[in-house]
């Protein structure tokens, strides 16, 4: 289902193999919108005897004044459909296995600090190879761009 209000997409990480070192995406501008859905999606890899490859890492969302990050808390939805609050500690979730999370950032959750730039981050897994990519989806405009 495609949001009528939806007003921007930017590539936050371009598809590779994107886990093997910890993610740190590019800073998602967050002044204009009230919501950013943040989608990341992998592969399913299989090795030499077809068994699945998966692997774990720690997700966190932060509020960021491009020197110090901030961990927020965000809702986070995966390809199951179960729905999550997550704590600015962040959630482990498991990549590979056509692995699909949707985060959810409402512009609320920023805080008081009055930063509006948001940065999503990845623990790295040792030797990965699964393909990932991880895009931001900006919705309800404050006004037009």
């Amino acid at each position: 289902m495609i949001q009528s209000n939806l007003a921007k997409i930017k590539v936050l990480k371009n598809p590779g193999a994107i886990f093997a070192s910890a993610i740190e995406t590019d800073e998602l501008e967050f002044s204009n919108h009230q919501l950013a859905q943040v989608v990341i999606s992998t592969d399913a890899p299989i090795d030499e005897e077809d068994a699945k490859i998966t692997a774990s890492t720690t997700l966190t969302v932060c509020v960021t004044d491009g020197t110090t990050d901030t961990p927020i808390p965000f809702t986070l939805k995966d390809k199951s459909g179960n729905i999550e609050e997550v704590s600015e500690s962040g959630k482990q979730i498991t990549i590979g296995d056509s692995a699909l999370y949707i985060i959810k950032i409402d512009a609320d959750n920023l805080g008081k600090t009055g930063l509006k730039k948001i940065i999503i981050k990845t623990t790295a897994v040792t030797s990965c190879t699964i393909n990932g990519s991880v895009i931001a989806l900006l919705s309800s405009p404050r006004y037009s761009e």
